[in-house]
C-alpha cells in the first residue's frame, strides 16, 4: 500500500543507523558493566579485608578479655588468701626481695592453714621449727611474699595481654592498609584499561557514524523522496493549474508515514542537513503513503471528534489528487455526508457546478437520497459485471478498451447515520464487488467499529486518528501517519478543473504529434496482418484497423460516389449467415 521503494530504502537507512546506535548502546552497556564489575570486586575485596581485620582484632580482644578475666580471678583469689592472715600480723609484714611468680594456691592454702592453726600441736611445731618455720612471723612473711609475688606476676601478665591486643590491632590495621593499597592500585589499573577500550571503540564507532551520515544514499533518498512527492502532488507549488491526465496513475498519495528513527544531537542535525525533506520532523524518515491504483482504494478512518477537521481535510486532499491524476470523464465522486451535509468538502463543493460531467453531482445527506444513490451504484455494479465478460477487473478493461468503465470514489462519513436496510443491502453489493468494478471507498467512523460491515472492519486499510497522533498498521507494525493537507492553491486549481470540463476537452491529434515530417512512415511490418492507422482516441492512443489478421476475412468495397456501395453493403449485411462474423468492411469513396 505504500511507496514500496522509498519505504524499503527508508527502513534500510533506519536499520543501518539503528545498528550503529545499538552498537553504541552495547558499548556503553559493556563499559558500565565493566565499571560496575570492577567496583563490585573492589568492594568485595574491601569487605574481605575488613572482615579479616575484624576477625583478627576480635580474636585478639576475645583472648585478651579471657586472659584479663582469669588474671582478675587469680587476683581476687590472692586477695581472699591475704584476708586469711590476721590483721595484727599484716602490720608487722616486711616484704623481702620479690620475684614475680605464678601463685601456687595449694601451697598458699596449706600455709594459711598452718598460720591459722592455734592448736597446741601447731604452736609446738612453730616453736620447734618443724615445717621449715621457726616463728609465726616467718610464716606470715613468706605467705605474704608469695601473695605479692603472685600479684606482681599477674599484673605483668595483664600488661602482656594488653600489649598483645594493641600489637594485634596495629598488625591488623597495617595488613588492611597494605592489602587495600594493592586493591586500589588494581582497581585503578582495570578502570584505566576499561576507559582505554571504551575510548578506542567509541572513536571507531564515531567514525562509522560519520561515514553513515556521509553516505550518498541519504542525499539520494531525499532527492528521490522530493521527486516522488512532487509527482504525487504533495507540494503546493505543483498545483498551479489543472492539466488533464491522459493515463491512469500507478499510485495515489493519501498521506505520509514516518519510519521511526531517533538519533542524539548533533548527529540528528547533521542528518537533517543531508535530508531536509525526509528528516524534517527529526523523529523519523518520511515515506509517502500511496495506494496502488490497479486496485480500488479501501480506507477506514476511525477518528476522535477533536481531530475531525484534520481528517476531513485529509479526505479532501485524497479527492483532489483523484481529480488531478485520473483521466477526465473516467471517474465520479459520491459523497455521503448525513451530519455535515457537505461542509466537509470545502472548495470541492464547486465540482457540483460542472455541467458536462457528474464528477460530484451532489452531496447525499438525506436518508432517501443516500438510499437512491447506493441503489444507482448497485445497478452500475450489475451492468459492469456483465460488461466485463471474463475480464479480471475494470482497471484491466480500461487499459485496452473504449469507452472506459467509469471509476467511482465513494466517501461515507459517520457510518451508519441515515442508512436504512435497503441502503445497507446496496452497500454490501458495492463492497463485495468493489475490486472487480473499480469502486474505491472511504469510510469514516467515530468510536464503535462493530456497526461497520465485517468486510470493512477486516479488510479495509485502517487509520486511527486522534489528537495524540494518527497511526496506521503496515506489515505487522504500527507507524505514525499524517494526512496530506489541502493545498493552498486548491481553489485556483478547482476553478481550472471547472473551466476545462465546462469548456470541453480538445485532443491535439495533429499529424506532427504522431508522425515525423522528415522521415517516411509508409513502411510497416505486414507478414501477419495489415495495420492501417486512421484515428487518435481521447487518450492520444493511435487507433488502427487490422486486415488479414486472426479475425475472419475482410473485404474492400470501392467505387465512385453513387455507384451503389452502401446498397451493396446493406444487402450483404442483411443476407450474411449468423455464424459468420464480418469483422470490418472498408469503403473508400472515389475508388
Amino acid at each position: 500500500m505504500q511507496h514500496i521503494n522509498l519505504f524499503q530504502h527508508a527502513n534500510e537507512i533506519s536499520k543501518s543507523f539503528t545498528s550503529i546506535l545499538q552498537e553504541d548502546k552495547a558499548l556503553d552497556s559493556a563499559y558500565s558493566d565493566n565499571r560496575a564489575e570492577i567496583e563490585n570486586k573492589y568492594r568485595q575485596k574491601l569487605a574481605e579485608l575488613d572482615s579479616r581485620k575484624t576477625q583478627r582484632i576480635s580474636a585478639a580482644s576475645s583472648k585478651n578479655q579471657s586472659a584479663q578475666t582469669n588474671i582478675q580471678d587469680a587476683l581476687n583469689a590472692l586477695a581472699e588468701a591475704e584476708a586469711k592472715v590476721p590483721v595484727k600480723y599484716k602490720k608487722k609484714y616486711r616484704p623481702t626481695s620479690l620475684t614475680p611468680k605464678l601463685p601456687d594456691f595449694q601451697a598458699l592454702d596449706d600455709l594459711a592453714t598452718k598460720i591459722n592453726d592455734g592448736s597446741f600441736s601447731g604452736v609446738v611445731k612453730r616453736l620447734t621449727g618443724i615445717g621449715g618455720y621457726s616463728s609465726m612471723m616467718d610464716m606470715v612473711n613468706d605467705y605474704l611474699d608469695h601473695i605479692e609475688a603472685g600479684r606482681m606476676y599477674l599484673r605483668g601478665e595483664q600488661q602482656k595481654s594488653s600489649s598483645y591486643l594493641a600489637q594485634e590491632k596495629a598488625a591488623a590495621d597495617a595488613e588492611y592498609a597494605r592489602e587495600k593499597a594493592a586493591a586500589d592500585q588494581k582497581k585503578s589499573s582495570l578502570m584505566s584499561q576499561n576507559d582505554q577500550v571504551y575510548d578506542q571503540a567509541g572513536s571507531a564507532l564515531q567514525n562509522k557514524l560519520l561515514a553513515a551520515i556521509d553516505d550518498p544514499a541519504l542525499v539520494q533518498y531525499d532527492t528521490d523522496l522530493a521527486d516522488a512527492l512532487e509527482q504525487l502532488g504533495a507540494f503546493d507549488e505543483t498545483w498551479g493549474s489543472y492539466e488533464p491526465s491522459l493515463s491512469y496513475p500507478d499510485q495515489l498519495m493519501i498521506g505520509a508515514i514516518t519510519v521511526p528513527f531517533t538519533i542524539p544531537s548533533p548527529a540528528d542535525q547533521m542528518i537533517q542537513e543531508k535530508m531536509p525533506v525526509a528528516f524534517s520532523s527529526g523523529r523519523g524518515f518520511c515515506v509517502p503513503m500511496t495506494v496502488n491504483m490497479a486496485k480500488p482504494l479501501q480506507l477506514l478512518i476511525n477518528y476522535d471528534d477533536r481531530c475531525k477537521t484534520e481528517v476531513m481535510e485529509g479526505i479532501q486532499s485524497i479527492i483532489l489528487k483523484w481529480v488531478r491524476f485520473m483521466p477526465p470523464y473516467s471517474f465520479t465522486l459520491t459523497y455521503i455526508d448525513p451530519n455535515d451535509r457537505g461542509s466537509n468538502l470545502g472548495q470541492l463543493q464547486k465540482l457540483e457546478e460542472i455541467t458536462t460531467w457528474d464528477i460530484c453531482k451532489k452531496v447525499y445527506a438525506s436518508r432517501e437520497d443516500i438510499t437512491k444513490r447506493l441503489k444507482e451504484l448497485e445497478k452500475f455494479v450489475d451492468a459492469t459485471c456483465s460488461r466485463l465478460a471474463g475480464i479480471g477487473s475494470a482497471y484491466d478493461y480500461n487499459l485496452s478498451n473504449e469507452p472506459v468503465i467509469v471509476q467511482h470514489l465513494v466517501v461515507i462519513n459517520d457510518f451508519p447515520e441515515k442508512m436504512d436496510r435497503a441502503a445497507e443491502e446496496a452497500l454490501d453489493v458495492l463492497i463485495n464487488n468493489a475490486a472487480k468494478c473499480g469502486i474505491s471507498m472511504i469510510f469514516t467512523k467515530k468510536g464503535n467499529l462493530s456497526e461497520l460491515p465485517s468486510a470493512v472492519q477486516n479488510t479495509f486499510l485502517r487509520i486511527n486518528a486522534s489528537v495524540n497522533g494518527h497511526t496506521i498498521p503496515l506489515e505487522g507494525k504500527m507507524y505514525d501517519f499524517q494526512f496530506d493537507g489541502v493545498c493552498l492553491a486548491c481553489e485556483t486549481f478547482i476553478d481550472g478543473v471547472k473551466a476545462i470540463y465546462n469548456e470541453g476537452f480538445k485532443v491535439d491529434n495533429s499529424f506532427a504529434n504522431f508522425f515525423s515530417n522528415t522521415t517516411f512512415n509508409g513502411y510497416r511490418e505486414s507478414t501477419q496482418a495489415l495495420l492501417i492507422p486512421f484515428a487518435v482516441d481521447s487518450r492520444k492512443r493511435l487507433v488502427e484497423l487490422e486486415l488479414g489478421g486472426a479475425l475472419t476475412a475482410h473485404a474492400l468495397l470501392s467505387g465512385s460516389t453513387g455507384s451503389g456501395k452502401s446498397t451493396t453493403l446493406h444487402m450483404l449485411i442483411s443476407r450474411v449467415d449468423s455464424s459468420t462474423l464480418l469483422s470490418s468492411i472498408l469503403t473508400c469513396e472515389g475508388m
